[in-house]
This record gives structure tokens, C-alpha cells and sequence, in this order.
């Protein structure tokens, strides 16, 4: 499970949500320039769509993209645009009343200043209808460059609990700043090496084929230890690798998966985090002479100026889909394996749902 930094493309957030009969998932991004990108689904590729800016109110509409084709376009914003608009997505000539149907989106990347890759994991739809509440659940690159701005609008989120999925070098070489006295932050002893294949060589590299392979029982007791903190339900719970992609990017379709939602959107998520990490603020600089016995400094010297490596092995298959197909044979399905290998009950999962769907 390597953390491979990419050159950030993107910097605002998405949303995907399943609304109005047609209408399958839309996502909002803010480009670096400011402009905000509406990528949509519908169930007929010849469906158009109308995107409106919500009032404070909830009731009052602005059009901002109208008829539009294609499945991506640009939105023109009015000037008086505040800094988070609530967006409101509905199929061409479909009901408008937000009260009814159409598609409310949020902003899913949160607004800070010196982070990468920290998003909410709400929003998402379930196979039943239902959908994961914001503010629950949030999952980031590792929090090591805040700054007190940043520090100061994380501290109003109710984060209760972060874990760190990173191994002991990666934690030496960075520190967690959200491991703080009135925080529980969670950790686990292991080598990062442990998990690197035998190929490897000078730099981090992902997997060659087969997905992240039985690296994802090595770190099963930081995975069990996610679900055991959102079972407490004892506020917001943050969990973090390096980039916020590999590691975390399991997490996330392990917790996406007990909760009903759907391996389409699961990967969808997972394949955001090329677009949505800045890893100039992932690590600071590494002065190898300060590390002589950290194998894992020079893995990471200088890769945040390394180009973007995307999440496929050598074979073109995404990671996640070739560890979910690895899941599904040895133990039939993700919840086989949440049960098998994480201890999960169905009193667990059903107890996930009520606290973290809506």
C-alpha cells in the first residue's frame, strides 16, 4: 500500500448523490483558477440537466447551467457568489421544488489552506435509498503542514478520533498534528517496509498486479479499530495514511461497503483522491542525513516532485478492483470479510447504518 504523490488538477469538492429518477450522480468540483465543474450521470446519455445555486433559505434558485449535455460542463457563478454555494442538480424539464427531488450537492473537499486530500465521505447514496450523513466521517493525506487556520476550522468539525494508518518510520519523519492532548489518535505498530513488495527499489512504487494484497489483513487491527470508534459514535472520526489514497483508500471502501453503498460509487471515491491531493502538503523536505536508520526516508525523499501515478497496477487494472476481486474469492464479499477479519456482527452493521445514514 504505497502512498505515490501526484500533482494536484483539482482543489475543490465533490459531491455525488442519487436524487431524481434519471438522474444517477453529479459531483461539483473548484478548479485551482476558482471555476466549478459539474460531472454528472443519467441514465440515458441523451438526458440533459439544469444546475441551479440554492438560496440560504433552501428555496431560492439561481440557474447557473441550463440544458446542458455531455456529462461534464463548466457553471457560470453570478459575481455575488458566496465561498461555499449549495448546488441543486435536476434532469432537464424534471421537478425544480428542492423540497421534492433533484439532487442537493455539498462541497466535499474541506476549504483548507495547507492540507491534501482532506474530504467528507458524505453524501454518498446506499443500494436502499439512503445516505451517508456529512460531518461523520472524514479522510485525508496525512495532516503534518496545517496551518492555524486550517487547525482552527478542523477543531470546530467535533473530530473525537483520528487514525493514523501510517507506519512507524512514516509517523518519525512527520508528525500528526491532529494528535493532540484532547483528541484520541490511534496508531499501530509496524514496518512500513512490511508492506512494500519485493521489487522495489529506489522511490515508492504501487503494486505491480493484484491490488494491495495481503497487506490489507496486515493492517486489519487499524481497520477493526475505525469501525470500533464509529460504534462508540463518540463524535466525527478522521482517519489518514501519507497521500490519503491507498491505505485510507481501503478504509473507506471497507466503511462505503457496510454501510450499502454501491462498489460503483466506492470506486468513484477512490479514484477522486488523483485529483484531489496536494502532496506539497503531504511532507516537508527531507534532509536524508538527518534519517541514517529510516529506510522509508528515502523511499519518500523528494516525492512530492515526482509525476502523477495513477491508481492501476501494471496489468491496467484499478487497485481497488483487483483487492475487491481478491476479497470476493477468499472470503465471498466485503461484509465476509468485515466479519471474517475485521469481527464485525450484522448488529454491528446494522447499528453502522442508523448511526451513519440518513
Amino acid at each position: 500500500m504505497r502512498n505515490i504523490l501526484f500533482a494536484a488538477l483539482l482543489l475543490g469538492g465533490a459531491a455525488t448523490v442519487h436524487a431524481a429518477p434519471g438522474l444517477l450522480t453529479a459531483d461539483i468540483v473548484q478548479t485551482t483558477d476558482g471555476n466549478h465543474i459539474l460531472q454528472w450521470q443519467t441514465s440515458h446519455p441523451a438526458m440533459r440537466v439544469d444546475v441551479f445555486i440554492l438560496g440560504k433559505d433552501g428555496e431560492t434558485r439561481t440557474l447557473v447551467g441550463d440544458d446542458l449535455t455531455g456529462g461534464q460542463a463548466q457553471l457560470n457563478l453570478p459575481g455575488t457568489t458566496g465561498p461555499d454555494p449549495r448546488f441543486y442538480v435536476v434532469v432537464d424539464g424534471g421537478p425544480k421544488d428542492p423540497k421534492t427531488d433533484g439532487l442537493d450537492a455539498h462541497a466535499r473537499l474541506l476549504p483548507l489552506q495547507h492540507a491534501s486530500n482532506f474530504r467528507d465521505l458524505g453524501g454518498y447514496v446506499t443500494e436502499d435509498g439512503r445516505k451517508v450523513r456529512w460531518g461523520r466521517l472524514y479522510r485525508s493525506a496525512a495532516p503534518v503542514l496545517l496551518s492555524e487556520r486550517d487547525l482552527a476550522y478542523l477543531d470546530g468539525l467535533n473530530i473525537e478520533t483520528t487514525v493514523d494508518l501510517r507506519s512507524n518510520e512514516e509517523r518519525m519523519l512527520n508528525p500528526s498534528q491532529l494528535a493532540t492532548p484532547g483528541r484520541e489518535t490511534v496508531t499501530m505498530d509496524y514496518p512500513m517496509m512490511s508492506l512494500l513488495p519485493a521489487h522495489v527499489g529506489e522511490g515508492v512504487h504501487l503494486p505491480r498486479t493484484g491490488g494491495y494484497g495481503e497487506s490489507i489483513v496486515t493492517l486489519a487491527p487499524l481497520y477493526r479499530a475505525i469501525f470500533v470508534r464509529l460504534l462508540k459514535a463518540d463524535g466525527a472520526v478522521h482517519y489518514h495514511c501519507s497521500a490519503g489514497q491507498d491505505r485510507t483508500g481501503i478504509a473507506s471502501a471497507l466503511i462505503l461497503s457496510a454501510l450499502g453503498v454501491s462498489r460503483e460509487q466506492i470506486m468513484r471515491d477512490y479514484q477522486m483522491s488523483t485529483k484531489l491531493r496536494q502532496p506539497r502538503y503531504e511532507m516537508p523536505p527531507i534532509d536524508l542525513a538527518q534519517y541514517p536508520d529510516n529506510p522509508v526516508a528515502k523511499l519518500f525523499a523528494g516525492a512530492n516532485e515526482k509525476p502523477p501515478q495513477p491508481l492501476y497496477g501494471e496489468d491496467g487494472i484499478s487497485l481497488l478492483a483487483a483487492t475487491f476481486d481478491m476479497i470476493d474469492e477468499r472470503w465471498g464479499s466485503v461484509n465476509g470479510f468485515l466479519h471474517q477479519v475485521i469481527g464485525l456482527t450484522g448488529a454491528d452493521i446494522a447499528r453502522l447504518k442508523n448511526l451513519y445514514l440518513e
